[in-house]
């Protein structure tokens, strides 16, 4: 076995001890039937999961999931901080404005999560019900079509990229 394989498959069981370590503290939890959590939902016995490994494999999808969304939102927040050459002039031009500094981030957040969401964690996978056309552009006379029964990956993150927000 390669030495790159011996090392993935060790961090694979670690992190499926760690998820493994999840479930058994909040199992040890006193207070566990108080709280409302993801954990209590997915550790629950009679929940969706018949067994540990399939509460362990929850927890990781919700790890690696928090981790994808999370890293790409904070990029996504620094590029829009450094596209904008001076953010004193835009933050006094909010405060001139009557807004509150609160208002402020919270454009800064909303066009963060508009700009950068994870285009892999927002993805939609549909089939056509019908034949659709779109044109190419204004000089072509010949539309494109999509027939009826493709299947069209649609990214969200693309999607809200295209047009402005009103």
């Amino acid at each position: 076995m390669l030495p790159s394989t011996r090392h993935a498959k060790r961090l694979a069981n670690d992190l499926n001890s760690f998820a493994q370590t999840v479930i058994n503290t909040h199992r040890q939890n006193e207070k566990k039937d108080s709280t409302n959590t993801f954990i209590k939902a997915i550790a629950d016995s009679n929940g969706p999961f018949k067994n540990d490994k399939e509460h362990v494999d929850e927890i990781i999808d919700l790890i690696m999931g928090s981790t994808l969304t999370t890293g790409s939102f904070l990029s996504s927040i620094l590029v829009q901080k450094a596209e904008n050459q001076d953010p004193a002039s835009t933050f006094q031009k909010y405060l001139a404005t009557g807004d509150s500094p609160s208002q402020y981030l919270h454009h800064i957040i909303a066009k963060s999560e508009r700009l950068g969401t994870p285009s892999g964690a927002l993805t939609s996978i549909r089939q056509t019900g019908k034949d659709f056309f779109i044109e190419r552009n204004r000089s072509s006379s010949k539309p494109m079509v999509i027939s009826k029964g493709s299947i069209v990956i649609i990214s969200m993150n693309i999607a809200s990229t295209s047009s402005p927000i009103p």
